[in-house]
């Protein structure tokens, strides 16, 4: 399958489980191309709008990867990469609340967050 229409299919999978996602170009560029992380208790997905396309796939397929995706249909190229997150994800563990790309995912206190100096900076 092409890389831009499975792209599209896990935006589309995404917004079927109603998470919000921001494809914007980071200040400075995550090695892991995006991830997800909670705002104010509403789980969000930052992918880095100038990641390559397949870097951009792997970074909202590892965010998909951390949500029940069982309740969505999505096609077999989607699922495989989603479904092949969650192992990896099995094998490395996240125990610490940081994924690859530096973002606070899980349920990581805000405080954690600001106090590693990653993750998200709340307005003041």
């Amino acid at each position: 399958m092409d890389e831009q229409p499975l792209f599209d299919e896990l935006l589309r999978v995404t917004a079927a489980l109603g998470v919000a996602v921001r494809i914007e170009p980071f200040e400075t560029p995550a090695t892991a191309g995006g991830g997800s992380c909670l705002i104010r208790g509403e789980r969000l997905i930052v992918i880095d709008a100038t990641a390559p396309l397949p870097v951009r796939i792997s970074a909202l397929g590892r965010a998909l990867s951390e949500l029940e995706t069982d309740v969505v249909f999505m096609i077999p190229e989607a699922r495989d990469i989603v479904e092949s997150m969650k192992e990896s994800r099995r094998g490395e563990g996240t125990a610490d609340g940081v994924d690859g790309g530096g973002l606070v995912t899980g349920s990581t206190p805000p405080a954690r967050a600001r106090a590693s100096g990653r993750g998200v900076r709340r307005r003041r």
